[in-house]
């Protein structure tokens, strides 16, 4: 392996995520507080009253009160599109009070995912619009061009496989099939990077929106606002 060595980074995607829709506040063309509905129709969850108050910012929180509900991507994912991930979510319902408690959701990170691309590309498919405005706002800008969803192209290249340890503790390659079911949900976690790549999007942070030639990438308050506190998750 060596600094250009591709993995896939997982739920890191979430944070280059969140960096576009950022990219996107820092154009005008949404806020952290737009109703999400107002941006994309269709988004829709099991609840109405809580689909009419998740503004864009509680996507990613993890505060809407929807439970951790990964077995649908997991194990029913082939054939799903990003269009019927969507759709999934309309069947889930809050398992606590909006704002009360931490619950990790990979579908509705994959949603802010959907609703930033089509803001940027509304003339396009969800999937395909949130690949072009990862490409356009995020990895272009910031230098990172091995970074990528395609996994038929990390995979022809320079990569590395997950492994794991088998039924009796020892090293073994891991089932890559199951790397598959992230990519109807993607911007929850089905990137693929390398480390000089990651490198490039860390100093970013480090530097708060500022690029190595010291242009400013991206408003420091819209970058920060990232980080900010949004629900407590105890011990």
């Amino acid at each position: 392996m060596d600094g250009n060595t591709l993995f896939m980074v997982a739920s890191n995607t979430k944070a280059l995520t969140t960096l576009m829709l950022g990219k996107l506040v820092d154009q005008g063309k949404l806020t952290w507080d737009t109703p999400v509905t107002d941006l994309l129709p269709s988004f829709k969850l099991g609840n109405a009253e809580t689909t009419r108050q998740v503004r864009v910012r509680h996507l990613i929180c993890a505060c809407t009160g929807l439970p951790r509900q990964d077995y649908e991507w997991l194990f029913q994912f082939a054939g799903v599109t990003p269009d019927s991930a969507l759709a999934t979510l309309a069947t889930m319902q809050p398992t606590s009070g909006f704002g009360e408690m931490f619950q990790y959701s990979n579908p509705l990170a994959g949603a802010a995912g959907y609703v930033g691309g089509h803001v940027a590309f509304p003339g396009l498919e969800v999937g395909a619009a949130y690949d072009s405005a990862m490409q356009t706002l995020v990895f272009d800008p910031l230098g990172m061009r091995a970074t990528t969803f395609d996994y038929a192209a990390a995979l022809s290249g320079n990569h590395a496989m997950p492994e794991s340890p088998d039924v009796d503790g020892r090293p073994a390659a891991a089932v890559m099939e199951l790397n598959y079911s992230i990519i109807p949900v993607r911007g929850a976690g089905a990137a693929w990077s390398s480390v000089h790549d990651m490198l490039a999007y860390v100093a970013m942070e480090l530097a708060e929106g500022r690029l190595p030639d010291g242009r400013q990438y991206i408003a420091r308050g819209i970058l920060l606002a990232r980080r900010a506190a949004q629900v407590p998750i105890g011990q």
